[in-house]
């Protein structure tokens, strides 16, 4: 690689970092491993009917789990609690940061809206698109016997999907599809700092999620920009070899939005399973 130094981290950088990495293993540690089904007339409970073939709050509790997953894996690969450090590899961290922050971002969206309408279509369009998902590797890989009968499932699904969105109203001009890219749905759960045409913030899901993939893509000048950089070697027609360390701070940042993109998609959760359409709380029972 070739390039010039980058600052380090300082110590004082790197302390705080750490005790914040520790801090956000406890409070992930205090969220429940899985959140509760919605209570008999409550939103999400009225809802399962309209995406009953992948049901709204599944989906949901599906992608929190990855998103916890990745978190509980990347906290395992991080902190040795033996020896009392925290440790980083350039790469890994950060595949599992994009993986949990989209996962987690996923989630958000598919709940996020006020209305009706838009969750359940959303929920319908991520249905559409895991159904096609089993079409495209059995195209690549099955016979031709295998890829027939995937293709005949499929058109058996959509139209099953096709029956569900036309079971709301406001939906039944509308074309089923696959859900928008994930940078528009990170995009979409994203903060700014101000009016809507000013820039994301740094520590924002759809920041962090580039971010990570600049890592994982190897992108050299952005991976260059946010790590720590060392010359190993004097330069020789031009290159030289350099030893690249994560910037704590920055992982801790990255990890920082995961868990506070949970904690939001918890919280939106738990209303549209314990209250209806009026907004009144309902009695917290179960089928």
């Amino acid at each position: 690689m070739s390039g010039s130094r980058d600052r380090q981290e300082t110590s004082g950088e790197l302390e705080l970092a750490m005790r914040l990495l520790y801090k956000l293993r406890d409070r992930l540690r205090a969220i429940p491993d899985s959140a509760p089904d919605p209570w008999v007339g409550s939103i999400l409970y009225e809802e399962r009917q309209h995406t009953a073939r992948e049901p709204i709050d599944t989906l949901f509790l599906a992608n929190r789990a990855r998103a916890r997953d990745c978190l509980d894996r990347l906290f395992d690969l991080m902190i040795d609690d033996e020896n009392g450090r925290v440790v980083a590899s350039p790469y890994a961290g950060y595949a599992l940061i994009r993986t949990s922050i989209e996962s987690a971002a996923v989630a958000m969206w598919l709940i996020q809206s006020p209305r009706r309408g838009d969750r359940v279509l959303r929920a319908l369009q991520i249905s559409y698109r895991n159904t096609h998902e089993g079409l495209s590797l059995a195209n690549l890989v099955g016979t031709p016997d295998v890829i027939a009968g995937e293709a005949q499932r499929v058109e058996r699904a959509i139209a099953r999907l096709n029956e569900l969105k036309d079971t709301v109203a406001q939906l039944r001009q509308r074309t089923l599809g696959n859900p928008p890219k994930y940078t528009e749905i990170l995009k979409a759960v994203s903060r700014k700092p101000g009016s809507p045409s000013d820039s994301f913030e740094f520590a924002s899901p759809i920041a962090v999620w580039k971010m990570s993939s600049a890592f994982i893509h190897g992108s050299e000048q952005v991976v260059r920009m946010l790590s720590d950089v060392r010359q190993l070697s004097d330069f020789a027609g031009g290159l030289a070899n350099f030893e690249l360390t994560p910037k704590l701070g920055l992982l801790a940042t990255g990890v920082a939005e995961c868990v506070q993109l949970l904690l939001r998609a918890d919280d939106r959760y738990a209303y549209l399973c314990s209250h209806d359409y009026g907004g009144r709380e309902v009695e917290a029972r179960y089928e």
